[in-house]
């Protein structure tokens, strides 16, 4: 591993981003604490962390395959090709329909789109792939990618909804609920975030279980999808 020359690279790819290092710890969900031994060295940056961090700076594959080489990895051979397709290390992510994340890219690329969550995590966004958002909008991203999930919609020039919002059921009790005006051109999302930065699941009426989250358009329901969530491994 060389140590100093990748210390050199995170930094600068950091400066670039223009976020602090302890604001893209926190993105990729770990404490500053932890990452800073990560761009140190003193402890070895895992693989899926890499790819993670690439992700949410939106960095060249070109760029993913440097940092892996400087951390001591192997570089895959099909690297440009799973980055291609939108693909991350983890489990197998679902293909269509309402899905969910816990980080996102600038341009509101999905890095985790799923349906099973921690209770630590700090925000969670509703994502939707090209080819299956909300009726009245589309991705808010110039070339889209097949199998991504974005975040960001745009409301149509002649938009058929007048509200988004959306409805979270758990245990049968509406445990949160959130509508807002829209106009055409408007860029959306759909987000939900712990204000203590604590986790959105950790603290009642939340908790461990299946969650019901209905997405509204003009008041009523349009489609909808569940989570689950489970105690962090």
């Amino acid at each position: 591993m060389n140590r100093l020359k990748l210390e050199e690279k995170l930094k600068r790819y950091i400066r670039a981003d223009g976020r602090s290092q302890a604001a893209v710890a926190r993105k990729l969900g770990y404490t500053p604490d932890t990452f800073n031994k990560w761009v140190r060295g003193v402890n070895r940056m895992p693989d899926g962390v890499i790819a993670d961090f690439c992700t949410l700076l939106t960095l060249t594959p070109v760029d993913h395959a440097e940092l892996l080489n400087l951390a001591g990895y192997a570089v895959p051979e099909t690297l440009l090709q799973r980055r291609e397709r939108g693909q991350t290390h983890g489990d197998a992510r679902p293909v269509a329909g309402l899905v969910f994340a816990t980080h996102i890219t600038p341009e509101g690329r999905a890095i985790d789109p799923g349906t099973t969550f921690a209770p630590n995590v700090a925000d969670l966004y509703a994502v939707f792939r090209a080819d299956s958002t909300i009726p009245g909008t589309t991705v808010s991203v110039e070339d889209p990618a097949p199998n991504a999930y974005y975040a960001y919609l745009r409301i149509n020039d002649e938009p058929t909804i007048s509200t988004l919002g959306w409805r979270w059921y758990f245990n049968g009790d509406v445990v949160n609920e959130f509508e807002m005006p829209v106009q055409p051109g408007n860029i959306v999302w759909l987000q939900c975030f712990s204000y203590e930065n604590e986790g959105i699941f950790c603290d009642p009426p939340f908790g461990l279980g299946e969650y019901r989250i209905v997405i509204l358009l003009g008041g009523n329901p349009a489609l909808s999808s569940q989570i689950l969530v489970t105690p962090p491994h």
